[in-house]
């Protein structure tokens, strides 16, 4: 007779996975994630943007809520005569 081999299964902790946010503090050795965390970060340490981009940014999000809402008036008016 041959062997019989079993459906292979890949077990995965789903409750672990689903309420843990930092799987390398599950996963890595400790010597590694300290190293990791004093290390700069990658670009140079830039983390803010720039002012130019922030004012940028609300102006763009500004005229997008505008648009949003002008659509929403528009929508409700149709829905007036209709």
């Amino acid at each position: 007779m041959g062997i019989k081999t079993r459906k292979k299964r890949i077990y995965a902790e789903r409750e672990k996975i689903r309420h843990t946010t930092h799987w390398d503090m599950d996963y890595l050795p400790r010597e590694l994630v300290a190293r990791q965390y004093l290390q700069s970060p990658p670009g140079g340490g830039k983390t803010a943007p720039r002012k130019e981009d922030g004012r940028q940014q609300r102006r763009l999000g500004l005229m997008l809520i505008g648009a949003g809402l002008a659509l929403f008036a528009g929508a409700v008016l149709l829905g007036r005569f209709f």
